[in-house]
């Protein structure tokens, strides 16, 4: 982050690694699921010498979370479309 307070607090209050051999995931954990799959995938590819994809692509990244409050009877996809488009984010009414 640039900022060696926080980035060494970050990294001494982690803890110690936790054994997860023992671990039962359930449905409600597909996410978690999902993303240690994916970084056994790549590491296994990396030692390949497959480099990620998402190494070349920082942009990927660029997540920003918002809300916004819909129609009763409006569908969520269409009435969110502006958000998947990339386009402006609208400022609320004042």
């Amino acid at each position: 982050s640039g900022i060696p307070n926080q980035d060494a607090a970050v990294q001494e209050s982690m803890g110690p690694i936790v054994d997860r051999n023992r671990e039962y995931l359930g449905q409600s954990d597909s996410a978690i699921i999902a993303w240690r799959r994916r970084i056994i995938e790549m590491a296994k590819n990396l030692s390949a010498g497959e480099e990620p994809a998402e190494a070349h692509h920082p942009e990927w990244y660029n997540v920003r979370s918002c809300s916004t409050l819909l129609r009763r009877d409006e569908d969520w996809q269409e009435g969110t479309a502006w958000l998947r488009a990339g386009g402006e984010v609208p400022k609320a009414a004042e």
